[in-house]
């Protein structure tokens, strides 16, 4: 169990475009989007993912990495995300950082109380928590998954105090 101050990396997972927002000590520090162009064969595309979540896991050193557990419509896109969510799941396991896979209503609901909200609702929320103007939905939705990952490492905390207590 990460501690909810502890550094946090959370991810909106494509091969395309990915989604990153860093945490520390509960506050969003750093977000953005990662992209490469679509027209690069998806092997180039999930080769240069690791390589990027490798860079970034290993500089920052996160206690504890989210991942968005997202719902894709279309069979192909969903295995390329799945393998997408993959690369960065195995990366953070490699410098035992532990992963909390978020579905995206829990992060919809993290920063903007409606697990239904839409992705104007949740850009515009994000942008308001981090004071700053967040770059797309990518950014957002990594952000929001931020967010709620650090609402489970609360829960998580108050949870092993009260077992402490009992």
């Amino acid at each position: 169990m990460a501690d909810p101050t502890a550094d946090v990396l959370a991810f909106d997972p494509g091969s395309i475009r990915c989604g990153w927002a860093a945490f520390t000590g509960g506050v969003c520090t750093e977000s953005g989007t990662w992209s490469v162009p679509e027209t690069w064969g998806v092997d180039v595309r999930l080769g240069l993912l690791q390589e990027w979540v490798r860079c970034l896991v290993r500089d920052r050193k996160p206690a504890a990495v989210a991942v968005e557990a997202g719902y894709v419509r279309f069979a192909k896109a969903a295995l390329v995300v799945g393998e997408a969510r993959g690369i960065i799941a195995a990366t953070a396991y490699m410098v035992k950082a532990d992963v909390y896979r978020v579905e995206p209503s829990r992060a919809k609901k993290a920063v903007t109380n409606n697990g239904r909200a839409s992705k104007a609702q949740v850009l515009a929320a994000v942008r308001k928590l981090v004071g700053r103007e967040v770059g797309g939905e990518d950014e957002a939705d990594a952000v929001a998954c931020g967010f709620a990952c650090l609402a489970v490492l609360r829960a998580e905390e108050i949870r092993a105090v009260e077992e402490a207590r009992a």
